[in-house]
């Protein structure tokens, strides 16, 4: 068997554990129809699974490692004019398909390309995180709409389609990285020396989200249950 990523390991295991946990949320609601058809069974609680905590612990060979490029100002600053010409450009693709006039989308763009000068503004990019700088375009997108006449209510859809496209870019950013690679077979376990094998313990706890509306009819927002 080929090495494996160890970060691709760790997030579809996680991964898979939240995909049991909606497997077994969609066995309760047809148990739930069951049980309200049935003469009997109606009167019984119905049954739900939940995966509070997941204990694992996984033995694994580290094969290779590469060194991670330097966490100076330098790459930083690089790394986040990179993001936020991403950002940009999904920003405009976000303008094109507005539904605004061809002139007023023409004046959106041109408000929302000045963002550019950004980019190149060395101070700007260390002075903030990525997460402020994709609030800043966020907020600066409703603006540049809603001067041109789009609805609050569209433009502040915009605006959550452009944060999700963020966190696309930041996971390009993150497939680019340098990877640890390891064995995790039977086979490669029993023939390693025993001094080489690293353990990784971890402790899965399940937090559930669900979908609740805001009360000034905006978009319905994920929130904890």
């Amino acid at each position: 068997m080929a090495d494996v990523n160890l970060g691709k390991l760790l997030g579809r295991l996680v991964a898979d554990l939240s995909v049991a946990r909606a497997q077994a949320d969609i066995e309760a609601t047809q148990l739930a129809e069951l049980y309200e058809k049935h003469e009997l069974l109606k009167h019984f609680p119905v049954p739900r699974i939940r995966l509070k905590e997941t204990q694992l612990d996984i033995p694994l060979i580290i094969k290779s490692t590469e060194k991670i490029s330097p966490d100076n100002d330098a790459s930083a600053e690089t790394d986040k004019a990179g993001f936020s010409e991403r950002l940009r450009s999904a920003g405009r693709e976000i303008i094109v398909s507005s539904g605004l006039s061809e002139r007023r989308k023409a004046v959106a763009l041109r408000d929302w390309d000045a963002l550019k000068s950004r980019e190149k503004n060395r101070r700007y990019l260390i002075q903030r995180s990525e997460e402020d700088i994709s609030r800043e375009y966020a907020q600066h997108l409703v603006q540049s709409l809603v001067k041109q006449g789009l609805a609050q209510k569209r433009a502040e859809e915009a605006k959550a389609d452009l944060l999700a496209k963020s966190i696309s870019a930041k996971k390009e950013k993150f497939a680019k990285m340098d990877s640890v690679m390891v064995g995790i077979t039977s086979a490669e376990l029993k023939e390693a020396d025993p001094g080489t094998i690293v353990r990784i313990k971890l402790t899965v706890v399940e937090e559930g989200m669900e979908w609740a509306a805001r009360d000034d009819d905006g978009p319905r927002m994920l929130v904890p249950e």
